[in-house]
């Protein structure tokens, strides 16, 4: 932890106390190797005492190396280990896996900071859909915040007809990760939007 406590103490001290500086951490690498909710509950607990105000949960596992690959699909198809291919997966949920299938991994961080008397807004990611859903999590207090990219891609106006109760009207995303089968600086397209 090192690295990222000297990067965060750093942030800190130049931003001050009242600006909001929270950490996105990988609650499961998803990798045998890698870390587990057995290391991200210490790790949080650590960020907590340091003054993080918010904790954005993620999952799986990209590399560098691999992040330099010139698209998405390209590091999918360079290697056919299974394991580097589902903590890949992980990342950004496809359309085969269950909705909100890294909720579970904020919702125990969260239990973990308030256990731990730390009130810290948590953000759940990956793969929920629509309005009804992050609701729920919401209301479960499995988490604080949503987080979601890829249904703003399908729909830009995802938030507003959730807020006027128009979720019907919702264009949802496929999780089909066409948007993330580009090369690194170019725009993402989604299969609904291509402008």
């Amino acid at each position: 932890m090192k690295y990222p406590i000297e990067v965060f103490q750093a942030i800190r001290q130049s931003v001050g106390d009242k600006f909001p500086l929270g950490v996105r951490l990988g609650a499961d690498d998803f990798l045998p190797e890698g870390n587990s909710l057995t290391h991200t509950r210490i790790i949080a607990r650590k960020f907590a005492g340091l003054g993080m105000d918010f904790l954005n949960t993620s999952a799986g596992f990209i590399s560098a190396r691999d992040s330099t690959q010139k698209s998405y699909i390209a590091l999918l198809n360079r290697d056919l280990n299974p394991g580097l291919v589902y903590a890949a997966y992980r990342v950004h949920p496809v359309a085969w896996m269950p909705d909100a299938v890294n909720a579970y991994l904020a919702e125990d961080l969260r239990r973990t900071l308030r256990k731990a008397g730390y009130p810290i807004p948590v953000i759940a990611v990956g793969k929920i859909p629509h309005p009804k859903l992050a609701e729920e999590l919401l209301q479960e207090n499995r988490a604080d915040m949503i987080g979601m990219l890829r249904p703003f891609l399908s729909d830009a106006d995802w938030a507003v007809k959730a807020q006027e109760g128009r979720e019907k009207e919702i264009q949802r995303c496929r999780y089909c990760n066409l948007c993330l089968m580009h090369k690194r600086g170019e725009p993402a397209l989604c299969v609904f939007n291509k402008t």
